[in-house]
């Protein structure tokens, strides 16, 4: 008996540790050609027949169904459907996994005794009773053989792969994945899931996951995908944008299985199901809910009165009393006139300006807006009006004396648009004027002019009175920040008029004369005796006067006087601003009239003169 089941052991052994070519292939062949093997026992009605197949070049062993002494010998067998269809898979995927599951070697396929016959064992429970109306090939009387009375039954063996061989019948297709949980961090932009695999009894098991993605969307529109990652047994995880407004995971699950296929010999007692294996894979897809987020928004915007964005602002922000920076003490500077969180979080969030652009005054109200579910878009707007800065007009002397009654305009000049042409457009048109006044000898202050705006100072008018001409009569300059530097002088000359006393045969100078110049009104204003250069008049206001010479040099006539007017501190008329008076010569008289001409003829006049007398005495004699 020891012999018997030496070589029964030692035939079986060989024929499935040899006989298996390979642990699985991509495809059953379409037939097999059953070989009848030896009768490999007989004792208390244990009947076992080692089969081989052949398909085509391979040749694998073959396990029978059925413990049946009539296995078919040299016949083509063709696979068939189990006896119910819609246990087609499930039976296939049974017999499979308990034919890898018995495999001692699973890369030759090599089988033991044991595990053989408990595997059979196992398939035909499955096959026979194990599910309802699913009879298989082979009839009631066809009972399990009982086991050698010197060989121990392994129940626990054979309950093993009993419990494989149900399993996978009805585990086959029936694992599902679902993905719940899904939640998103708006601040950190990470979303999560869960996702679990669970079998027919909603036991949980291990899932192949062929997709992990996360689907999102910032406008609610436009979708755009990116893979997420496992991050735990339980849990997968993607980065999105923190500003998604909608987001959904969608994973594929892909289970793959070890199916049998059964062939029929012509009998249905005559069933082979091959030591042949192939893997069958089936994807299940799952979607997550979707999310829908509520993304908060802060934006910060500074103004000006007009509603027009200021850069160079500095603010302070906080949320709830902190800092939403911490570099700079929390200072966040407005460059493009705004300030974007995009992505903020519910809370109060409090602005307060620390620096305002140039030009304009400092808010120094705090604003504060709360950002929640209601109210998702929070937005604040600081107004800045501007900071006006003065400007201090000098008009002085070039002694640094005040002047009077000049006339000075303050203006600016906007952008002079250009034309198609390539020219200008009326300059005057694009004039915009600030002030105008009369010096009354204070400086004068213009108030409310533009930092960083440049302005034009220019004397209109001379003063009519004092006597001045040119100078620094105008300035431009740009408002700064600093008002001690916003400062013009402008600078008159006093006029200078030249007096020029010559003889009407020379143009050198003349002198000797007293000279007198009067006014409109017959003022005296100056008066001098001239030399040998010309005389220099400073201070003459604007007006006509009358230059007179009182007393000629000796030798020359005393000259008519000459009127002239002074205009803008220069003589009207007159290139050299100069006035020029001429003398002519007296006519000399001749050399007879010398002294003894002179008392000659006096003394004859004194004869004449008695004579007469002597007549007139003589007549009136006569007539008395």
């Amino acid at each position: 008996m020891k012999k018997i089941l030496f070589v029964l052991t030692f035939v079986i052994v060989s024929v499935f540790a040899f006989g298996g070519k390979a642990l699985a292939a991509t495809s059953f062949p379409d037939s097999i050609t059953a070989h009848r093997g030896e009768l490999l026992g007989n004792d208390q009605g244990y009947h076992l027949y080692a089969k081989t197949f052949s398909a085509g070049s391979v040749s694998q062993s073959a396990i029978c169904t059925s413990f049946n002494r009539y296995a078919p010998s040299e016949i083509k067998c063709t696979p068939v459907a189990w006896s119910n269809n819609s246990y087609n898979d499930k039976v296939a995927g049974a017999v499979g996994a308990v034919i890898y599951a018995a495999r001692n070697n699973k890369s030759t396929g090599a089988m033991s005794w044991d595990n053989y016959y408990y595997a059979e064992l196992a398939i035909n429970n499955l096959l026979y009773f194990g599910y309802a109306n699913g009879r298989g090939y082979g009839s009631i009387y066809n009972k399990l053989p009982s086991f050698p009375s010197n060989k121990s039954f392994n129940l626990a063996k054979y309950q093993n792969y009993l419990s494989v061989a149900n399993y996978a019948f009805y585990n086959y297709g029936n694992i599902k994945v679902t993905v719940t949980n899904p939640s998103f961090n708006s601040s950190t932009g990470v979303a999560t899931a869960t996702v679990k695999c669970t079998d027919y009894k909603g036991k949980g098991t291990g899932c192949n996951l062929t997709k992990k993605q996360v689907k999102y969307t910032t406008d609610g529109t436009n979708w755009t995908t990116v893979d997420a990652t496992i991050a735990s047994s339980t849990t997968i995880s993607a980065n999105v944008p923190t500003n998604a407004t909608k987001l959904q995971f969608v994973v594929a699950d892909k289970q793959c299985y070890h199916t049998a296929k059964n062939y029929n010999c012509g009998s249905a007692y005559q069933s082979l199901t091959p030591n042949y294996i192939v893997d069958s894979c089936k994807t299940t897809e799952a979607k997550s809910p979707v999310i829908e987020n509520t993304v908060y928004k802060l934006e910060v915007h500074k103004q000006d009165a007009d509603n027009q964005p200021l850069t160079g602002a500095t603010v302070k922000v906080t949320k709830d009393g902190n800092n939403i920076v911490d570099t700079n003490d929390g200072y966040i500077e407005l460059v493009d006139g705004r300030y974007d969180l995009p992505n903020a979080s519910a809370g109060t969030y409090c602005i307060g300006e620390v620096k305002s652009p140039e030009g304009y005054k400092l808010s120094e109200e705090t604003q504060c807006v709360t950002i929640n579910e209601s109210n998702p878009n929070g937005t604040i707007i600081i107004k800045n009006v501007k900071d006006p800065k003065n400007l201090t007009i000098n008009k002085v002397d070039e002694n640094g004396t005040p002047v009077v009654g000049a006339k000075i305009k303050v203006y600016y000049r906007n952008d002079v648009p250009i034309s198609e042409d390539g020219s200008e457009g009326d300059v005057s048109d694009y004039i915009t004027e600030v002030a105008s006044f009369v010096t009354d000898g204070n400086p004068k202050v213009v108030e409310g002019l533009e930092i960083n705006k440049t302005y034009t100072v220019v004397e209109e008018e001379l003063p009519k009175e004092g006597g001045y001409a040119g100078g620094i009569t105008e300035a431009e300059i740009t408002i700064s920040e600093d008002s001690s530097q916003n400062v013009v002088t402008l600078t008159n000359t006093h006029s200078t008029i030249k007096i020029s006393k010559q003889s009407v045969t020379s143009t050198s100078e003349l002198p000797g004369a007293k000279l007198i110049i009067t006014d409109a009104q017959g003022n005296e204003v100056a008066s001098w005796t001239s030399s040998d250069k010309p005389q220099e008049i400073t201070g003459l206001s604007d007006g006509d006067y009358t230059l007179t010479e009182l007393t000629a040099p000796q030798g020359y006539t005393i000259a008519e006087s000459v009127n002239f007017t002074v205009e803008n501190g220069v003589v009207k008329g007159d290139e050299d601003n100069t006035v020029v008076m001429k003398d002519a010569t007296i006519v000399e008289v001749p050399d007879t009239f010398n002294i003894s001409n002179i008392i000659a003829m006096i003394s004859g006049l004194v004869l004449v003169a008695v004579g007469t007398g002597v007549l007139f005495y003589e007549t009136k004699k006569k007539k008395a």
